[in-house]
């Protein structure tokens, strides 16, 4: 799906991998940030507002503003 399919495929499927995984899936993050760099103004607009949900606009946000950040050096996972 990654490779293939329309642009709402590509990024419904990084904001799935990331959502199931975020801590090993910083590759995908960047390559979000890629499409949301690009000069194509609606494939730009998909990805932000993609990585807008993923951050904070949902209740399962990334960054939720009831937790603490925890630097990758303390995390024993990674």
């Amino acid at each position: 799906m990654l490779k293939q399919g329309t642009m709402s495929d590509k990024v419904s499927a990084l904001t799935t991998i990331i959502r199931r995984n975020p801590q090993y899936s910083i590759s995908y993050i960047h390559n979000l940030v890629g499409m949301a760099k690009k000069k194509n103004r609606k494939q730009a607009e998909l990805a932000i507002d993609s990585l807008k949900e993923l951050f904070c606009d949902t209740e399962e946000a990334l960054l939720s503003n009831d937790r603490k950040l925890i630097a990758f050096s303390k995390n024993p996972l990674i």
